[in-house]
């Protein structure tokens, strides 16, 4: 897929108000003129582009309430749901906050006839944990079966208003509709450099310009001002995280990596490797992330950044890693090319399995339900994101299915067991017949693996 990057294109797609006041616009525009310097990196996707633009926007957002403007509906968040915390709330509370206690925050804002309540914080220096509730008098009821929201955490100078230069690279929410009908839930973000705090004097503020509703009838979005200023510096709501730094030199193919550090949290782990590439070609290069019983931990790729001199940094989230994990495995690789090869598999004989490369998809099962399909499948192997493939639907006659809702379902994949669902919306589950996945070659640098002792 072409790659392009057109600040005015970009800019013009958000659909700014004219209105917006000069100093919002002017860091608007700087941000964008900074991410096109970099645009030959690749380090973050279009999505990222808009999270930022709209981190940026929504700092504006009493500002231009007083205009009497909505800030664009921005759609392209990137879901990010942390695979140790993808639970229900409750548990996800106690996951996030072990023995350290979390913060108490209970601030409430009300828009449009729904009120945001921040409940409580957790953060590690990377990633900000956010629970929260949405309601409205009587509860949302039946119409409403899933809400999600651009909920968005920045923190702010207490003497000119002006954010942190750690923005928040990829985030999104996790919300379930309570007994009374209203929801409550998570919001998950990673902030993308790790080696750049928060300064003191900074406090944090959440926004969210708009809600999505959806139902039995379709989809609602509403576009509003939700802004609470917690008062709480980073210092407030730090949770403690065990942090591993190695400066060790390692080779890799045509480069070497100089630096690694890795955070481990009740929030999450990350691991942030930086180095030289020389490779003159436009080659991809990228990290399988194994634990010292062979499982591969890698979850999402967070960053991914190359300097003008071939300086690289890339940001991982990790699955979790155990506790009596001793070391972890870096095994580099580089994409052979840009291009995607497709596999399938025939439903209508299960067991069956898809092989890509060094991983396998073994599907065991699948439920046809009145308006959705569920797959039961395990991934084994070397792959990123494993828990959140996505996959492509067909008839018996290889017709494409389409799906009736704007994203699938996903259970994050089960650390120990592999075990993972994929819930697909569509008006013809019986129909489904065949299932596609898609894959890139790589080049495995077995040669060259390298390992990192953990504390």
């Amino acid at each position: 897929m072409k790659n392009n990057f057109d600040r005015d294109e970009l800019k013009s797609n958000l659909e700014i108000p004219s209105v917006v006041p000069e100093s919002i616009n002017a860091r608007i525009d700087d941000t964008l003129r900074n991410l096109e310097q970099r645009k030959k990196s690749r380090n973050l996707p279009k999505k990222s582009l808009l999270l930022l633009v709209a981190c940026i926007s929504i700092m504006g957002l009493s500002t231009l309430a007083a205009f009497g403007q909505n800030l664009p509906i921005i759609n392209s968040l990137l879901n990010f749901v942390n695979p140790s915390a993808a639970k229900n709330y409750e548990t996800v509370k106690v996951d996030i906050t072990g023995d350290t206690k979390k913060t108490v925050v209970n601030k409430k804002t009300t828009d449009k006839g729904i009120t945001l309540t921040v409940n409580d914080l957790s953060y590690d220096g990377t990633t900000l944990i956010v629970g929260f509730d949405l309601s409205k008098p009587g509860g949302f009821g039946s119409a409403v079966t899933e809400i999600d929201t651009n909920l968005l955490p920045f923190f702010l100078s207490t003497k000119d208003g002006i954010p942190s230069k750690n923005l928040v690279n990829t985030g999104g929410d996790y919300l379930s509709q309570k007994d009374n009908g209203n929801y409550q839930g998570y919001a998950s973000f990673y902030f993308g450099d790790s080696d750049l705090g928060i300064q003191d004097g900074y406090t944090l503020n959440l926004g969210i310009s708009n809600i999505g509703l959806h139902g039995p009838s379709g989809f609602t979005e509403l576009t509003g001002l939700w802004k609470i200023d917690t008062g709480l510096t980073e210092k407030d709501i730090c949770t403690a995280a065990q942090t591993t730094e190695s400066n060790v030199v390692h080779k890799i193919k045509n480069g070497e990596v100089d630096s690694v550090k890795i955070i481990r949290s009740a929030l999450s782990n990350i691991i942030s490797l930086k180095g030289i590439n020389n490779t003159k070609q436009a080659l991809k290069l990228g990290f399988f992330i194994l634990d010292d019983k062979g499982n591969c931990l890698n979850y999402m790729p967070l960053t991914e950044s190359e300097g003008i001199n071939g300086d690289f940094k890339i940001g991982i989230s990790l699955m979790r890693i155990p506790n009596d994990t001793k070391k972890i495995t870096v095994i580099p690789y580089r994409f052979v090319n840009s291009k995607e090869k497709q596999y399938s598999a025939d439903l209508t004989k299960l067991p069956v399995s898809i092989k890509i490369q060094d991983q396998e998809i073994n599907i065991s099962d699948i439920e046809r339900n009145p308006g959705k399909l569920i797959m039961h499948y395990t991934i084994s192997g070397l792959t990123d994101r494993s828990e959140s493939t996505n996959f492509q639907f067909e008839d018996e006659v290889g017709n494409l299915i389409e799906p009736i809702a704007p994203r699938s379902r996903t259970s994050p994949m089960d650390y120990e067991t592999h075990q993972g669902t994929y819930e697909f919306m569509t008006d013809h589950p019986e129909k489904i017949s065949k299932v596609t996945s898609y894959g890139h070659e790589y080049e495995l640098m077995n040669d060259y693996k390298f390992d990192v002792e953990l504390k």
